[in-house]
């Protein structure tokens, strides 16, 4: 019992820290971001439903592949929630027993549970898609869902036992990158394609194997004796885990809490050292932090591609939704610039340099138009297929929500940090 109330303490206090970051995360950028998002994707669905141009994707088995990869994409979301800290590898030595039998089978079920809802989430979107092809029997939609949630359960298991220093069912590198991939989509694909009465067998064959599984991974108490954790592998798990979240709290929040790591990018030198050249030391330093983030980089990076994406997919759209998307992702990149300023300021070296702070916020937002300046021009260029005139808009928007951001917005918010 130990084990299981441990985990439920560890549980609620991380709930309470989710309550807090989520006041955070559900302010005025994240509730406009979520409507313009949310707008865009529901017009583009819709477009994609009913447009007799796309017709011919209803007929296709290239659709069906499609359906398999999207429900596939959905399985990965939902990891094994343990909450181990970095002390547990002293004050929980010598009781592996608790842990594999009682913590972890704890950990299994909550991060079960929350996977569910990512597997509905993804039923749901799919649901139109199968009506649109006359796939929606009850038949294959109950056999669909019982695998999602079946399959998830056996990941979970399968990613309980990674956790142990002896894993009673081993499993290299490339064969769960083949279970987390290749054999769900094959198996979606299967079950889209077979007759109702075929997939009332293989469901029935299904769930045998997965119970089967089920058993041969349990951990009952004698078993428990003989099991121990892999204390690096579990810690470095959670980990990761709870940096990713944090990382999306920061996407639209400043989370205080939020660890900065640094990663040297080889195939950035020499891009560096051209854009480093004759500048001034506070642009390289800010520059240098920003290429070796292991995390800031990726995340702009990922919020131009995605902001991309939409203008070029949205052709159709209202301009206003497109114009807003733009802007609101150039907003967004210049917001997710605020934390290596702060970070940069509370290193005890850039304290003691002999650089005045006017200067260094100077210098910060010089780096700040530059970057805009590159995130606007993909934006535009996105909006080619649209004719010069939508570009043109969206160029006029993007330079005047960028001197905004420039002259008030980044001055202010740069204030704001100092005086933290």
């Amino acid at each position: 019992m130990m084990g299981k109330q441990l985990y439920y303490q560890r549980f609620r206090q991380a709930q309470k820290t989710t309550i807090k970051y989520l006041r955070l995360l559900f302010n005025d950028h994240f509730v406009i971001f979520l409507l313009i998002a949310f707008g865009a994707g529901v017009l583009g669905y819709r477009e994609v439903i009913q447009r007799a141009n796309y017709q011919f994707l209803w007929h296709s088995d290239w659709t069906r592949l499609l359906i398999a990869v999207l429900l596939c994409f959905g399985l990965q979301f939902g990891q094994l929630i343990t909450y181990f800290k970095p002390a547990d590898r002293l004050y929980l030595l010598g009781n592996d027993h608790m842990v594999s039998r009682d913590y972890l089978q704890q950990a299994v079920t909550v991060s079960f549970a929350f996977a569910i809802l990512w597997q509905l989430v993804a039923i749901s979107f799919i649901l139109p898609i199968l009506f649109k092809m006359q796939l929606l029997t009850t038949v294959k939609l109950a056999s669909l869902s019982l695998f999602l949630f079946s399959y998830k359960y056996s990941l979970l298991l399968l990613a309980r036992e990674k956790l142990l220093m002896k894993p009673r069912l081993f499993i290299n590198g490339f064969v769960q990158g083949l279970l987390r991939t290749i054999v769900p989509i094959v198996i979606i694909w299967l079950i889209l394609v077979i007759g109702d009465g075929r997939l009332i067998i293989f469901s029935l064959v299904w769930v045998i194997c997965v119970v089967m599984l089920a058993m041969f991974l349990h951990v009952n108490d004698r078993q428990s004796q003989q099991l121990a954790i892999d204390w690096l592998t579990s810690i470095a798990q959670a980990q990761v885990h709870e940096r990713r979240i944090l990382h999306f709290y920061a996407t639209f929040a400043d989370v205080p809490t939020q660890t900065y790591q640094v990663k040297r990018r080889k195939y950035l030198d020499y891009f560096l050292n051209r854009l480093t050249k004759r500048r001034d030391m506070m642009y390289s330093l800010y520059l240098l932090r920003l290429a070796r983030g292991t995390e800031l980089l990726s995340l702009i990076l990922r919020l131009t591609i995605v902001g991309g994406l939409l203008i070029a997919a949205l052709s159709t759209a209202p301009k206003w939704v497109i114009l807003s998307i733009a802007g609101l992702m150039l907003y967004l990149v210049a917001f997710q610039l605020l934390p290596l300023f702060r970070e940069t300021e509370q290193k005890k070296w850039t304290q003691i340099m002999p650089i005045a702070i006017q200067s260094r916020q100077r210098v910060f937002r010089q780096l700040n138009r530059h970057l805009m300046i590159m995130v606007g021009g993909v934006f535009v260029l996105s909006a080619i297929s649209q004719g010069w005139l939508m570009m043109s808009y969206i160029l006029g928007v993007l330079v005047i929500i960028g001197v905004a951001l420039d002259r008030i917005y980044l001055p202010k918010q740069l204030k704001m940090k100092r005086k933290l």
